[in-house]
């Protein structure tokens, strides 16, 4: 599984590019150019992905320091 299949997707919606989700790749450095790289970097830069037990720690942090009314969860899912 590619750690940067969501990051894949946030390039193509940045860029207007429509579509499926795309197919996971193993190495996104000949597709997003330095500044994509850095804004998707910090676009995500409050994103946990991971099991319970890596997501949830890092989850009540975060809740801890913005004290959150909502949170939207999603996932990005190739099929």
């Amino acid at each position: 599984m590619s750690i940067f299949r969501g990051r894949f997707s946030f390039v193509r919606l940045r860029r207007g590019e429509k579509g499926q989700m795309p197919k996971p790749v193993a190495d996104m450095s000949s597709i997003w150019s330095p500044s994509e790289k850095a804004m998707v970097d910090n676009a995500l830069s409050v994103s946990f992905i991971g099991s319970v037990e890596t997501v949830q720690p890092k989850l009540a942090v975060f809740i801890d320091h913005y004290q959150p009314d909502e949170l939207i969860v999603t996932a990005n899912v190739y099929d």
